[in-house]
């Protein structure tokens, strides 16, 4: 300060350029340790009040812009020691602890922070432990340790609460996450919803203890099955069971695998095939044969519907349709079983609701007639809440083709496709027709099971007879 006094009160009364850059070039550097960074600091920041006043150097201007680049260095040099020097003790403390034999000083807090020996290491959700971000590779090494050595057994006590939990205490979200007293806890893994897996959110702890929790949550998951999805666990018993024979059997087979929701015409030929006494057991059992689908209604209720999102497969979780509209199919198309979860079939280019296509059955069957074909009329398409673009979509997707090109104004006439070899759907009101078997024996037998008729040989004439 005393060589600063004299260079402002002699000569010129200002400090000379060539004695502030000596300074200045003294104090940029950044070696040294937390108490020398300090002392430059220090430094700078009276060199940079100099530069601000306005008649103390010969371009003020000049030298607050170096004054504040240097200060700004050194600011962040002296942070970053300081931070290192916090890790560092943190560190050590962690490993002397660790190298210890006897108990070190941790602790859990209610909110789930952990510290060991007053040092925060990360925090427990649920069964989900979130280390705390370590500055370098050791660091990371000691706070893993010292959660194992500390969260472990808080894990154990918490999976063995978590074992003996009742149901109540458990949901299932439709992402697939299963949360206990309100913490993800697991995940369901698979697509399996009648036989669960689930996958444990917490990778420390005792195998026992892990297994145990596992085996809870799956048993949660499953008893939600039976619960939401009641008709298709019942067809899976009666199935196991052996209370289905012959082809009865085989479509309840089929429309488990389907996930609950199937198309009739994939199925036709052993739908008319079945006996009256097999239909009647399928249909106890919660069966619908419907007028283009065969499903189970109960799994189209808002309770199952949401349950079984949570087995949506991961790549197709980014797709939400409208549960109750026409949704175009996305890119790549999801499996059958994927849009039965969701009560939808594909028809055509579109995802259609199950319960809309049997409405759409219901006001065909109702509808005027034009030379023997249905006209589904402006009415019809408005009460199904489609455009009429999307209404020829679906009827070209359910085997319908236009009768006859309408006049202008004129709804379309639609009849359906027939060929020989395709059966065509029973409708719904004559399923429990006495006449229902006799339509697979008008239909014509395939070609390839088709024989020529036999030539009786000529008996040659003798001659006598002659």
């Amino acid at each position: 300060m005393r060589t600063l006094f004299e260079r402002l009160t002699e000569g010129a009364e200002r400090l000379p350029e060539d004695w502030i850059d000596e300074q200045f070039r003294g104090l940029d550097r950044m070696d040294g340790d937390i108490d020398a960074l300090a002392a430059r600091l220090a430094g700078v920041r009276t060199l940079a009040y100099c530069a601000n006043r306005p008649d103390w150097l010969r371009d003020p201007a000049h030298w607050q812009g170096r004054m504040r680049g240097l200060e700004d260095r050194l600011s962040d040099t002296l942070h970053a020691r300081l931070m290192q020097r916090f890790i560092d003790r943190r560190t050590s403390a962690l490993l002397r602890g660790l190298q210890q034999r006897q108990e070190i000083l941790a602790a859990v807090s209610g909110e789930g922070e952990v510290t060991v020996e007053g040092h925060f290491v990360g925090k427990l959700r649920g069964l989900r432990f979130e280390p705390a971000r370590g500055g370098s590779a050791l660091e990371d090494k000691a706070l893993r340790a010292a959660a194992e050595r500390v969260v472990a057994p808080e894990l154990a006590r918490r999976m063995g609460k978590l074992a003996a939990e009742p149901d109540e205490a458990f949901a299932l979200l439709p992402d697939g996450t299963i949360t206990w007293r309100g913490e993800a806890a697991g995940r369901v893994s698979g697509e399996q919803s009648l036989q669960p897996k689930a996958r444990l959110f917490a990778d420390l702890g005792l195998a026992p203890a892990r297994e145990r929790a596992v085996q809870r949550l799956e048993a949660f998951v499953a008893a939600e099955a039976g619960r939401r999805l009641k008709a298709l666990r019942r067809l899976e018993t009666a199935l196991a069971a052996g209370a289905l024979k012959g082809l009865a059997r085989g479509v309840a087979w089929r429309l488990i695998e389907a996930g609950g929701v199937m198309d009739r015409a994939d199925a036709a030929a052993d739908i008319r095939a079945l006996s009256q006494s097999e239909r009647r057991s399928l249909q106890g059992l919660g069966v619908r044969f419907g007028a283009f689908s065969v499903f189970l209604p109960s799994l189209l209720k808002p309770q199952a519907l949401t349950f079984n999102a949570a087995f949506t497969a991961p790549e197709e979780r980014d797709w939400r349709p409208a549960p109750d509209r026409l949704s175009p199919l996305p890119h790549p198309r999801p499996s059958a079983k994927a849009l039965a979860r969701r009560g939808l079939r594909a028809v055509g280019a579109m995802a259609a609701p199950v319960e809309a296509l049997e409405r759409l059955d219901a006001l065909l069957r109702a509808a005027p007639r034009r030379h023997g074909a249905m006209v589904l009329t402006p009415e019809a398409i408005a009460a199904l809440g489609w455009s009429e673009a999307q209404a020829r979509t679906i009827m070209r997707g359910l085997g319908f083709a236009p009768a006859s090109r309408p006049a202008p104004g004129e709804p379309m006439a639609w009849r359906r496709r027939s060929s020989a070899n395709t059966l065509e759907p029973i409708p719904a009101e004559a399923a429990d027709s006495p006449f229902a078997a006799l339509a697979a024996l008008k239909a014509p037998p395939p070609a390839s099971q088709r024989t020529a008729p036999t030539r009786r040989a000529r008996r040659p004439r003798s001659r006598a007879a002659s």
